[in-house]
C-alpha cells in the first residue's frame, strides 16, 4: 500500500507535534525532578551537618562523662585508702586497749595479792571510802567488808557501784538498816 504525500505530510507534522508535547512534557517533569533533586540534597546536606554536630556533641559529653567517672572513681579510690587507715588505727587501739587492760588486770591482782583487803577500786578510790560511803547507805561496815572480801578474793575491782548491787541483791548478810526500818524513802 502506498501512502500518499499529504498524508505523510499530515502525519510527519502530527507525529512530531505529539513529539513536542512529549519532550515539552519530559522537559517539565526533569525540571520538576531537578527542583525535587535540589531540595532532597540541601535537605541531606543539612541533616548531615545535624548529624556531626550531634555526633560532636555527644563526643564532647562523652569526654565529660568519662572525664567525671574517672574523677568518682579517684574520690572512690582516696575513700577506701582513708578507710583502711582508720580501720588500721582502729586495730591498733583495740590491741593497745588489750594490753592495757591485761596490764592492769595483772597489776590488780598483785595488789589484791600484796594486800587483799586494801586495794584500790577501779575508779581509784580507796577501799575505806568505799566502805564508808556504802555504810552511809544504810548498810552496816561488816555487810561492806564481807563484800568487799568476796570481791578481792576473786581478784574482782572493787567500786561502790558493784558493792551496792551485791549489797542489793542479796549477796551481804543483810539488806541496809534503814530498809529493815522504815518503807521507800524513809517512809514507815
Amino acid at each position: 500500500m502506498v501512502v500518499p504525500e499529504e498524508f505523510d505530510a499530515v502525519t510527519q507534522a502530527a507525529l512530531e507535534q505529539t513529539m513536542q508535547k512529549y519532550g515539552d512534557d519530559m522537559i517539565r517533569l526533569l525540571e520538576v525532578m531537578a527542583g525535587r533533586l535540589e531540595t532532597l540534597e540541601r535537605t541531606t546536606d543539612r541533616l548531615q551537618r545535624t548529624f556531626v554536630s550531634i555526633k560532636e556533641e555527644n563526643q564532647k559529653h562523652d569526654k565529660c562523662k568519662v572525664d567525671n567517672l574517672k574523677s568518682l572513681e579517684a574520690d572512690c579510690k582516696n575513700c577506701l585508702q582513708g578507710i583502711q587507715v582508720i580501720e588500721e588505727q582502729k586495730r591498733a587501739l583495740l590491741e593497745k586497749k588489750a594490753e592495757f587492760s591485761a596490764a592492769r588486770a595483772k597489776a590488780e591482782s598483785r595488789e589484791a595479792e600484796s594486800a587483799p583487803m586494801a586495794p584500790l577500786s577501779t575508779s581509784k578510790v580507796p577501799i575505806d571510802k568505799v566502805i564508808k560511803d556504802v555504810s552511809a547507805m544504810g548498810f552496816t561496815e561488816d555487810e561492806v567488808r564481807t563484800i568487799v572480801k568476796k570481791l578481792t578474793e576473786k581478784g574482782q575491782s572493787v567500786d561502790l557501784n558493784v558493792v551496792l548491787d551485791k549489797l542489793m541483791n542479796g549477796e551481804g548478810a543483810a539488806a541496809p538498816a534503814t530498809q529493815k526500818k522504815k518503807g521507800w524513802f524513809g517512809r514507815g
